[in-house]
């Protein structure tokens, strides 16, 4: 490139000859797997640094999945005839337990 501030182009070199299965053995052998949580490596268990299988589940202290389980929410109010000030309750009601769990906004107008 003819008046290039930052001096020469130098053409890109490349590597096209993949590594052999020994050299890619050989270059792992100090690998850092597991070492901190910001390393490159990671095998899967339950260890503070190590990956999560994609099966793991998030348990509650009870020993259940579900949001909110033993946390004693409850919603109140009549199920049949109800007026939309009650329906309306009850969506709040059901956003604040929700807001324990899921960062959201309530873009909602008065």
């Amino acid at each position: 490139m003819k008046n290039n501030p930052f001096g020469q182009d130098k053409p890109e070199v490349r590597n096209t000859v993949a590594p052999t299965a020994n050299d890619t053995l050989k270059a792992h052998t100090h690998a850092d797997t597991d070492k901190t949580w910001k390393a490159a490596h990671h095998t899967l268990g339950h260890l503070r640094d190590q990956a999560s299988p994609g099966s793991h589940q998030h348990k509650n202290d009870d020993g259940s999945l579900r949001l909110g389980e033993g946390d004693g929410y409850s919603l109140t109010g009549d199920k049949t005839n109800a007026s939309l000030a009650e329906v309306d309750n009850t969506i709040n009601q059901i956003l604040l337990m929700l807001d324990n769990y899921i960062a959201f906004t309530d873009n909602r107008t008065a």
